[in-house]
Parts: structure tokens; sequence; C-alpha cells
């Protein structure tokens, strides 16, 4: 069963690319730039975010983080959508075959980078330690072997010190504790979760 997780990633992926191929080459390229500024806005943005939510609903504490990494996930997409779909009025043209390999090219790598945020996201979600079966270890790949959540956090900590940089004291995941952070806080979830569920 363990196989489960890394085929439910799959399914997620040709989803997006099944509902991003009508749009075309020019509208998937933007799309692409979207959801990566969208998700790296999110992911740099969101611990202060879910620290001042926590800090006034303490008991959310086991929700916030993934919820609130979402909800500026989307409310930046729908920001810069909104924004470039009002720049960019006319869709350029491009010969067939660029087109066709073009558009499947950018709606794939739109889809690996939702997988990519994802499956960083899953290690915040209120879960047990190790999930979907034992699909989910925080120290396996969990996409045949791959990372795409390690992938991710990369991206964005390389991010954090390069454009997206503000100060020493901003850099995301500085050193490389997220992974070991949040499987610590699953693990006490895990444990908490198991002493409600005992019987009084």
């Amino acid at each position: 069963m363990a196989i489960l997780f890394p085929v439910v990633l799959v399914v997620v992926l040709l989803l997006v690319v099944a509902l991003l191929l009508p749009s075309g080459l020019w509208s998937n390229a933007i799309n692409l730039i979207n959801v990566v500024t969208a998700a790296l806005l999110a992911t740099n943005f969101w611990e202060p975010v879910s620290s001042w939510v926590t800090s006034k609903a303490p008991s959310m504490m086991f929700l916030t983080d993934i919820f609130v990494l979402w909800i500026l996930f989307g409310a930046f997409l729908f920001g810069l959508r909104s924004a470039t779909d009002f720049v960019s009025k006319i869709k350029l043209r491009f010969p067939p075959l660029v087109e066709r390999v073009g558009n499947v090219f950018f709606a794939v790598w739109v889809g690996w980078v939702l997988v990519c945020v994802l499956s960083m996201s899953l290690h915040m979600a209120p879960l047990a330690r190790e999930f979907a079966f034992g699909g989910f270890k925080p120290e396996v790949g969990s996409f045949f072997g791959f990372y795409p959540d390690r992938m991710w956090l990369g991206f964005a900590q390389r991010m954090s010190m390069g454009p997206f940089y503000r100060d020493s004291t901003h850099k995301f995941d500085p050193q490389g504790e997220f992974l070991f952070r949040y499987a610590e806080r699953r693990a006490q979830f895990e444990r908490q979760s198991g002493l409600l569920a005992k019987p009084q």
C-alpha cells in the first residue's frame, strides 16, 4: 500500500496537465511564471502569518501552517493571474509543432511545481509522522525515489537568499531543519491524538 501515495501524486500531475493543455503554450508559459511566483511568495511569507494566527488561536496550532500556506498561494495566484490577464490580452501564435511541444512542456512543468509544493506542504499537515500506509516518510523520496518536497525546499531557500532576499534574518529554512522540525511536530500530534483516542 506504500505505492498509494506516489500514485496520488502522479494523478495530481496528470490532472493538472489535463486541465492546462487546452490553454495553449502562451497561457501555460504565463501560468508557470504565476504559479512559481505565487508559491515562492507563499513559502516565504506563510510563517509570520501562521505565527500570528496561532497566537490568536493556539488550539489551531497543528492546522494553521498548511492552511495559511495554501490560502496565501491561492491569493497570490489569483492576484498574479488577474494582473497578467489584464496586461496580456492577446495570445501569441506559434508554429503548430512549437505550440504542441511547448504546450505540453509548460503544462507538465506547472504540474510538477504543484506536486513539489503539495509534497512540501504535507509535512505540515496534522497527520502521523509517517502516513499513507508508509508511503509518506520524511526520510524517503515520496515520488518513486525522487524528492519533490526537498526540491521545492531547496529552490525556495536559494530564492530567499537571492531574488527574494530581504535581510539575513528572513532566509527560508537557513539551517535545513524544515523536514526534521515538522516530522517531530507530526509525531507530537500523533502522540496527542493517541492519548485523546484512548478510552477514559
